[in-house]
């Protein structure tokens, strides 16, 4: 039985991962073709996480009734940390502040208040716990606090919109960079993380978003390739961001990619070419049907082997 269970997680993982390693045709922004691999085309940052309340106040009642038992103030924190999910602010900034009395300079903590602040409009104490949170962990949030630090700061009249990230990707229709390849891959995962979090909370249109997901493209321009960048341009559409150099470059990278006639094709000598011309979702599919008929046959055979 258990060589069976192997040899099953061993075939229904083999396609998985197989789908995920083929190469395919991208476009890079001179007009190039490139070589990527599939499954970094998904990219974080891109997909919009919808916040599932019945998940977070059913886990907010277990952290409730796990602090009543143990006053343990880390069950304490994140029963305030869903309360902010729920939209309960002010009695999550309440919960914060009692847990700082206690326990002072906590790092999470004064990220969650100053996030907290933010949520209700009242930036300039979110601007100081953010900053405090940077403070005591340098690395907070895969390293990307800094972002967070720079929009709480436009928000305070600080800095313009155009230099929120303080980016220079020149004024041309192609993004230029005076950072480095790394670099600039490190900025894109850090605004990536960013981006993932913000969403959950802020919905379009919101000019804000709109203009990082812009300065998104332009890293995944550099980075990645036109087809990738391209979707980030999207949501930034989607939340009303708009300025002369974005709709030159926009309208440039559909163009580049326009012209070229392979993009998005697969790129391989293996087994994967009967998914060349099949979507994801289709690919998903057919994965799926093959895993179910392999499921049918082993238990077939176990139910011939105990007759």
């Amino acid at each position: 039985m258990r060589k069976i269970s192997f040899l099953l997680a061993f075939v229904i993982s083999s396609f998985a991962f197989a789908c995920l390693n083929y190469s395919v045709v991208g476009t890079d922004v001179k007009g190039n073709q490139i070589e990527n691999q599939e499954h970094e085309r998904y990219v974080a940052g891109l997909y919009i996480n919808e916040i599932n309340k019945e998940d977070v106040e059913e886990r907010s009642l277990i952290d409730l009734e796990e602090y009543k038992k143990t006053k343990n103030l880390d069950s304490y924190l994140n029963y305030a940390t869903s309360l902010v999910y729920l939209g309960e602010y002010d009695k999550a900034i309440s919960i914060f502040k009692e847990i700082e009395e206690k326990q002072p300079n906590k790092y999470e903590l004064a990220s969650n208040l100053g996030t907290t602040y933010e949520l209700i409009g009242d930036n300039k104490n979110a601007l100081i716990w953010i900053k405090k949170a940077l403070q005591l962990n340098k690395d907070s949030h895969h390293g990307s606090e800094w972002i967070h630090i720079r929009i709480l700061e436009y928000k305070l009249g600080i800095i313009p919109l155009e230099n929120l990230l303080g980016f220079d990707f020149g004024k041309e229709k192609n993004p230029t960079s005076k950072y480095s390849t790394k670099q600039l891959e490190e900025f894109s995962q850090a605004l990536a993380y960013q981006l993932s979090e913000r969403t959950q909370f802020v919905k379009p249109k919101e000019q804000i978003v709109g203009k990082l997901y812009f300065d998104f493209g332009n890293l995944l321009a550099l980075t990645k390739d036109l087809e990738t960048a391209v979707e980030a341009y999207e949501l930034s559409e989607k939340y009303g961001y708009n300025s002369p150099l974005f709709n030159e470059r926009f309208s440039h990278f559909k163009e580049l990619i326009k012209e070229n006639s392979d993009s998005g094709k697969i790129i391989s000598e293996d087994l994967l070419e009967i998914f060349k011309y099949y979507t994801h979702k289709h690919k998903i599919i057919i994965l799926t049907i093959i895993s179910l008929i392999f499921i049918s046959l082993i238990l077939i055979i176990i139910k011939k082997r105990k007759k």
